[in-house]
């Protein structure tokens, strides 16, 4: 019988050998925020989600009950976003207390994931990653920290990738990184 031969043209392609992690969104730097001085909450300024500029007041504070002197205002130390908040008007609040609000400074955050011990060696600081964000969808980002100590139980070690600023994205939201390891490209045959 006779032979076929078929011929097809090569083309320059990339592969790219990627690891993929999973994890929760957190701020990247987050601010505890608590009274200079012991008193009652007499008033909440802001919300969770909220965006607030350094200095501005979240809360006001009375003298606690049986003391005299002025109120107090709790304030913003650093711009941010406001990611969760504890202050309820009537409660008591001090400087060794819970905090009344946390604030993701400059409203930055990041996928805090983890990986088993062998991928570590892998990885180095500002790999290009893609983070999928659940109800959000894909968002560019980059590896910023690479954990140098490992859970004795489960053996696997944090990684932290970079999303910036995205007002969509919020904390304790569910997501996935795809981090680019390598990339090669060459000649390859299409299928």
């Amino acid at each position: 019988p006779d032979m076929v031969v078929t011929v097809v043209k090569t083309r320059n392609m990339c592969f790219v050998d990627s690891l993929k992690v999973t994890g929760v969104v957190t701020p990247r730097t987050e601010i505890l925020v608590r009274p200079d001085r012991d008193g009652v909450i007499s008033e909440v300024l802001v919300e969770a989600g909220q965006a607030v500029s350094s200095g501005q007041v979240l809360a006001r504070l009375a003298p606690p009950e049986g003391q005299t002197g002025g109120g107090a205002a709790v304030t913003a130390p650093a711009a941010g976003l406001i990611s969760a908040k504890t202050a309820v008007v009537g409660m008591p609040a001090s400087l060794r207390g819970e905090p009344l609000f946390r604030i993701a400074a400059n409203e930055e955050m990041e996928l805090l994931a983890e990986t088993p011990i062998r991928n570590l060696a892998r990885l180095t600081r500002n790999m290009s990653a893609r983070i999928n964000i659940i109800g959000i969808g894909e968002l560019d980002g980059k590896v910023r920290h690479i954990s140098t100590a490992i859970n004795q139980t489960t053996q696997l070690g944090q990684v932290r990738l970079s999303i910036g600023r995205d007002p969509r994205v919020r904390v304790g939201a569910f997501g996935q990184g795809n981090i680019d390891i390598a990339r090669r490209c060459g000649a390859a045959i299409p299928f």
